[in-house]
């Protein structure tokens, strides 16, 4: 981030999205940065890095969206990536079976190498394809309480519920980021008080 974008922002929000592959996780990121995607555009290859900055109550927030191959060689070649992310979405196509019994070892990934408090996301995705659903809306939210997530069904091809999941997101980040930074303000006036009481 240049000294430019950093007078221009207010709050970052480094945010990942895991999966299997073909679940839709880089079409979900290029519909939301630029509302584009190329129908060549092949599978992501490691990991990819994209931007983006919107306006919630008042605040300019920034977006570092990573979005990352499925391949299962990088539930572990990622864990850097855990590491440094607030916000992470495990997202699983509603036509694909498969995809949607891999989240509990996604979530398993999450457990293992993100910070304990990561905001976590599960997120249905093609919902446009609804004549070839194989998990119910209630499979999906059930998964997403017992997995201590919070839950989304969205179509990224048609923009179905995708900036609204992310603005939600953005919200809630906010609100936890300013709780946390009124917090630290109060102690470190705690800790002044202190100091100014053991010089006098």
């Amino acid at each position: 981030m240049n000294d430019e974008e950093k007078k221009d922002t207010d709050i970052t929000i480094k945010l990942l999205l895991i999966g299997n592959a073909y679940v839709g996780k880089t079409l979900i990121v290029q519909k939301f940065i630029d509302n584009q995607f190329s129908k060549s555009t092949v599978s992501t290859i490691g990991v990819d890095l994209q931007s983006k900055i919107i306006d919630i109550n008042g605040k300019r927030v920034k977006y570092l969206i990573w979005d990352t191959a499925g391949e299962d060689r990088m539930k572990t070649m990622t864990y850097s990536y855990y590491r440094g992310c607030h916000v992470i979405l495990v997202v699983y196509d509603i036509t694909d079976r498969k995809s949607f019994q891999n989240v509990t070892t996604w979530v398993e990934c999450i457990d293992k190498f993100a910070k304990s408090n990561v905001l976590r996301i599960l997120v249905g995705n093609k919902t446009d394809l609804e004549d070839k659903r194989v998990i119910s809306n209630d499979e999906g939210k059930m998964l997403a309480q017992d997995n201590g997530l919070k839950y989304y069904e969205i179509s990224a091809l048609q923009l179905k519920g995708l900036h609204e999941m992310f603005e939600d997101i953005a919200k809630e980040y906010v609100e936890i980021y300013e709780q946390k930074a009124y917090k630290n303000f109060q102690l470190k006036k705690i800790e002044d008080s202190k100091k100014k009481k053991k010089w006098c």
